[in-house]
């Protein structure tokens, strides 16, 4: 074989097993992958780099472990790291549990790339039971065909780093007692009963106010005791309740590690590791294509979002969505509360996650006629849920209306008098919040109604697609806007009051950069009633948060890092003028004097749509 020939096939070889250079992927060019530099990052002069396992850039080089066998053409992490996910599946393959106490080896997305041989699961191939679950999630009552293409989509949502636990984590001062109930290891069964009402309580505490899914905290509390006792019925109630307890409890723990990040959060992956070997193993039991269904997905999409695993959270909420639409929950008129309530839910979780990724809703608002569900004014945190939904139908309006393109049946629509009447109503929702006696809590904190109410005005009068120019009244808003949210997040930050970080410090990234923006304005225009100093200070306050929260959140560094850069080229003093000298005509865009370009940066394509709308165009620098 000619020499040209034999180089062809070593680089096949490494785009199967090899990831791309950091640089290509933040660019989505396409990678020959070469080593100790790619060809693209050659021609470019710079130094070809990639993604550690543990999240930290390190250099592509060519390494060998001691011994015969000599490994070429990869990082060692990248080799480290298959190797420790092949002994663990061989570890949990080989281990023999009662049948009671028994959980499958992980369901990781990419788990076909280990090219492992089929190897059994309780007389089954782990393969076959992964595509068994899911196919058997796309069968409906009214439809019982299976989709084998789109099956895929489950196996691919569900995450890499399920079953990973520390045996080694140290239990805390303050939750020694519960900790010393929860498991170390990949198997895991019901804690006792007062460790069970603990994780139970604080899921309800938090799902009652942002995303009611169970209906009846109490019944689902005394069916896990019965199990608990033994006292047990069919094997299908069993199998189901041992899903829902097992997926609560993960969530539970998720949620105690946002008051105290020092609770073990490797807790709650061994729990989601139980659940996804009881959703193998009985498919048909959990995934009925019917309203149980779609709560047994909703659960998921709940641990996902917590566990900041969005690509996951993405799948399943296709697979919601289809189901809901299947079953014309979006047009029910005459559905139970129950199933209100799991609509509106799923509704939810689509909106918060679809305006972050920036992607169209699969249910579009004009489409759906369901009401509201509604809560007896003694279910205090029902009633602020449902004041929530009312939120999310004002943003994903806004969303809407500032970022597609208008009606093609020549409707026209007066943008000015409708941002208005959205200012109108946001400001009439808030006033109409439910006043409660009820005390506030980090998990359902009463002071994030505030929040809600200027990040919507931020996004109301950010510039966009509809309002490329902002007038002197219009900066005045978003600006005062802008520094309330900065302020509502640190006050939150402070009280341990956040939870999901991926949308939070989203949200925060884009009043910050809302303030620079203003500071620009105010720099260009010398407008008299905006004071400076105030607006400097909120961007200064704005990069500490960011810089605490990345602490809490490492994918949001780059958001630190990008906001760090515009933050230096607005507040550095240069001759004695804040950022007078940055901008010395209005026709100058930030990214050409102190910014890299935002392609380079792998923010969300909404972020970084963010800042050409408001600092110039990035393809012409």
């Amino acid at each position: 074989m000619s020499s040209r020939g034999r180089d062809t096939r070593r680089s096949n070889v490494r785009r199967s097993n090899v990831t791309a250079c950091a640089r290509c992927r933040s660019r989505k060019q396409r990678c020959d992958q070469n080593i100790p530099a790619c060809s693209n990052c050659e021609r470019a002069g710079v130094e070809c780099v990639g993604v550690d396992i543990d999240g930290s850039v390190a250099p592509r080089r060519q390494v060998s472990y001691s011994g015969s066998h000599a490994c070429s053409d990869t990082t060692y992490s990248y080799i480290k790291s298959l190797e420790d996910r092949i002994a663990y599946l061989e570890d949990q393959l080989e281990v023999r549990v009662p049948e009671d106490d028994r959980v499958a080896g992980p369901i990781a997305g990419d788990i076909g790339s280990l090219s492992l041989p089929p190897q059994s699961v309780e007389g089954g191939n782990i393969y076959e039971i992964v595509n068994e679950a899911a196919l058997h999630c796309f069968q409906t009552a009214s439809s019982q065909n299976t989709i084998d293409a789109e099956g895929q989509l489950l196996l691919h949502s569900f995450p890499e780093s399920i079953g990973r636990a520390s045996p080694s984590a140290r239990p805390l001062d303050g939750h020694r007692s519960l900790l010393s109930e929860l498991p170390y290891k990949a198997q895991a069964a019901f804690p006792g009963r007062e460790a069970t009402s603990r994780l139970v309580n604080t899921y309800f505490e938090h799902a009652d106010f942002f995303s009611p899914t169970i209906t009846s905290k109490e019944d689902f509390l005394e069916a896990i005791y019965t199990l608990i006792d033994k006292d047990q019925s069919t094997n299908n109630d069993i199998e189901l309740l041992s899903f829902r307890a097992f997926i609560v409890f993960a969530t539970a723990v998720l949620l105690l590690n946002r008051v105290d990040s020092s609770f073990p959060v490797a807790r709650a992956e061994v729990y989601y590791t139980a659940a996804m070997g009881n959703l193998a193993r009985n498919t048909k039991i959990i995934c009925t294509g019917d309203v149980p269904h779609l709560c047994n997905l909703l659960l998921l999409i709940q641990y996902s979002c917590f566990a900041s695993n969005l690509s996951a959270a993405w799948h399943f909420l296709g697979l919601a969505t289809r189901l809901a639409i299947e079953l014309g929950l979006h047009q029910d008129l005459q559905a139970p509360d129950e199933t209100e309530w799991l609509f509106w839910s799923l509704y939810t979780f689509e909106r918060n996650l679809n305006v972050i990724l920036g992607r169209p809703f699969s249910i579009p608002d004009e489409a759906i006629r369901t009401p509201l569900p509604t809560a007896s004014d003694s279910d205090t945190r029902r009633v602020h849920a449902i004041h929530l939904i009312m939120y999310r139908r004002l943003e994903s309006e806004m969303y809407t209306t500032l970022n597609q393109l208008p009606p093609r049946n020549g409707a026209v629509l007066d943008i000015c008098f409708w941002r208005e009447s959205m200012r109108q109503r946001l400001l009439e929702w808030r006033a109409s919040t439910p006043a409660t006696q009820r005390a506030s809590s980090p998990l359902a904190p009463l002071d994030i109604f505030d929040g809600h109410l200027y990040n919507g005005l931020v996004l109301l009068y950010y510039p966009s697609r509809s309002f490329p120019h902002l007038s002197l009244t219009d900066l005045s808003i978003l600006a005062n806007s802008a520094s309330e949210s900065i302020g509502c997040y640190k006050r939150a930050f402070r009280d341990g009051h956040l939870r999901f970080y991926w949308r939070t410090i989203h949200n925060l990234f884009r009043s910050g950069v809302a303030m620079a923006y203003c500071v620009r304005a105010h720099v260009l225009h010398q407008f008299g009633n905006i004071n400076q100093a105030n607006m400097i200070s909120a961007i200064n306050t704005c990069s500490s948060i960011l810089w605490a929260m990345a602490e809490r959140y490492p994918p949001g560094k780059i958001y630190r890092d990008v906001f760090e850069h515009l933050a230096n080229a607005v507040v550095q003093p240069n001759e004695g003028d804040v950022g007078g000298a940055q901008w010395p005509h209005e026709g100058t865009s930030l990214f050409s004097i102190n910014f890299p370009n935002p392609q380079d940066a792998e923010l969300p394509s909404t972020m970084s749509d963010t800042l050409r709308w408001t600092f110039g165009d990035t393809h012409q620098h």
